[in-house]
């Protein structure tokens, strides 16, 4: 009732793991309750891209829409479908060059309004009215952006384990209608252009550029649970690439799951990082 537009902003939603299917349908429910303008997610609907897990994903949200709350996720790790015998969610990190699948992803979330799917747009008195290009191809999008009222949200996929290795799987694909050779291009150009016409910018994805926690209380597997995890250099520069992205675009904060826990990290030129 105060003063301001309220957004709900979540992650890390595995409607699969052991307490999802408890857990999950509240947060949606209690979070309705106040009527947000929107909610953003980033990421990890599920455990492995199948059709059937990011339905039942749509289905838990499906609430939101009876509401008339308007929905806007980012692509994790776990949304793509991982080639077989990988574990999910690997892909990429285990298999450099190896990307796991987006079909279903697409196919699933088409009926979404746009500009995240193809459906018509939101059409609530605070959005920007968008029309949907011609050659928009078919199929949800994994990268994109929102403005609502002074705010514009722009969401990229790092769900390969890094931006650089995402590009080439991109829905638009890239080079773009606006030149954008990649992810970082789209962010500078579009933050940029918000931060001029005087807008606050956020961005949406999955992976962090950091990781704040203490590593010597972490379980071996979740080390340094950042774009890349220290574990493929060709995809380490992506932190410092985004970070300077992100400065040089003016983005007044980033929100990112992947880590399971709250935390805030300050990045390049003070941005924070939720």
């Amino acid at each position: 009732e105060g003063p301001g537009t309220l957004f709900v902003h979540y992650g890390e939603e595995h409607w699969n793991d052991a307490d999802g299917l408890t857990l999950l349908p509240k947060i949606v429910e209690e979070s309705g309750r106040y009527k947000p303008e929107l909610v953003t997610m980033s990421g990890d609907k599920d455990n492995d891209g199948t059709v059937e897990q990011l339905s039942r994903w749509k289905q838990i949200m499906s609430p939101y829409d009876r509401l008339g709350v308007p929905v806007y996720p980012a692509v994790g790790n776990h949304d793509r479908k991982s080639p077989p015998g990988l574990p999910p969610g690997t892909a990429g990190l285990l298999t450099p060059g190896v990307q796991g699948e987006l079909a279903n992803y697409k196919q699933v979330f088409a009926d979404r309004p746009y500009p995240f799917g193809d459906a018509a747009p939101y059409a609530g008195a605070g959005f920007s009215q968008r029309t949907r290009p011609a050659d928009d191809p078919a199929g949800a999008s994994s990268h994109y952006f929102v403005d609502y009222e002074s705010v514009r949200v722009i969401f990229l996929d790092n769900s390969c384990w890094g931006l650089a290795d995402c590009d080439a799987s991109q829905t638009p694909a890239f080079p773009d209608s606006q030149g954008n050779r990649g992810q970082l291009e789209y962010l500078v150009r579009n933050g940029a252009e918000a931060t001029r016409a005087g807008k606050q910018v956020f961005v949406v994805m999955h992976m962090p550029t950091r990781d704040p926690r203490d590593q010597s209380y972490i379980d071996a597997t979740t080390f340094n649970h950042v774009m890349g995890k220290g574990l493929n250099p060709t995809q380490a520069p992506d932190n410092a690439g985004f970070e300077q992205a992100a400065e040089q675009a003016g983005v007044d904060g980033v929100l990112v799951g992947h880590i399971k826990g709250q935390f805030v990290y300050k990045g390049r030129g003070g941005v924070p990082y939720y």
